[in-house]
């Protein structure tokens, strides 16, 4: 009798507590969210202005792209304007006269005309890129679809504290289009030199290419294997927007993108590039 005794107030308690919930949710104002990544020997920068939707927000009219903004970019002597796109949606700017330099630092303004203001800096890397190997392996299933393993090896550049980006491209001729096309693949390996420096680091990746996908205009021509030689700003938005992506686990622990953008959201990073090609 006692156990009915205390289902019973158990189950009044429960009931007393079923009310219409009259909590107010916390008011959130949008902010700027910005994207700017500059690479040594560029000539032209690109940035992308968007505004946040709030968690709370009841509609999304306050979200989307921003084109009224003012963004600079400065080197802390010069500064120059980037100026919106309407076709790209981007704010862009030549730089034949404001070089972006290895090892310097530049600074990223952005204004818009509700007078929201964000700020960031950030440091390109030396100009030494690391060495690295790669091979690649295949293995075809009953369906013709193949399996590709491509094994890349850097040799981390000793003496300084480096951030590296695996990523790989198809390259194929496009006969309808009468030219050579670039498919980037969504696909990256992130690797650093924290457990030791100038040692080995392994990035190594699977493709997957099916054979639906080969038609008679399309002829594959190469993997192209990109190594990233990032700063750390660049490095942190990146690994940490692949590792929300592929959180797919609702009881996991959510995953905060990096940003460092002061005042709003986002990233202003740098990179230096190399490639090699794997022919088919």
């Amino acid at each position: 009798m006692k156990i009915l005794f205390y289902i019973n107030i158990a189950l009044i308690f429960f009931t007393s507590c079923e009310k219409d919930a009259n909590i107010k949710l916390p008011e959130q104002e949008p902010k700027l969210s910005v994207s700017c990544f500059i690479r040594p020997g560029d000539t032209t920068v690109k940035a992308s202005v968007f505004l946040s939707e709030p968690v709370f927000s009841a509609s999304t009219t306050n979200g989307g792209a921003v084109n009224n903004a003012i963004v600079t970019l400065s080197n802390g002597i010069n500064t120059i304007n980037l100026v919106y796109n309407m076709n790209t949606g981007l704010y862009s700017a030549q730089l034949t006269s404001f070089p972006i330099l290895y090892n310097a630092t530049y600074y990223l303004s952005v204004i818009d005309a509700q007078g929201r203001h964000v700020t960031s800096s950030t440091t390109t890397p030396s100009a030494t890129n690391p060495s690295y190997d790669i091979s690649r392996t295949s293995t075809t299933d009953p369906n013709g679809n193949i399996n590709y393993q491509i094994k890349c090896k850097i040799h981390d550049i000793p003496g300084e504290e480096n951030y590296y980006r695996a990523h790989t491209s198809v390259i194929y001729y496009d006969v309808s289009q009468g030219d050579t096309v670039i498919s980037i693949q969504r696909f990256s390996v992130y690797v650093n030199d924290r457990s030791g420096d100038g040692k080995d680091l392994d990035a190594n990746m699977e493709l997957f290419s099916s054979s639906s996908g080969m038609t008679d205009t399309t002829a594959y021509m190469a993997h192209r294997i990109m190594v990233i030689k990032a700063n750390k700003d660049y490095y942190n938005f990146h690994n940490s927007v692949t590792t929300a992506n592929f959180s797919n686990n609702p009881f996991a622990e959510p995953t905060i993108v990096y940003s460092n953008i002061q005042g709003g959201f986002g990233c202003f990073g740098a990179y230096t590039l190399t490639y090699k090609d794997l022919e088919y």
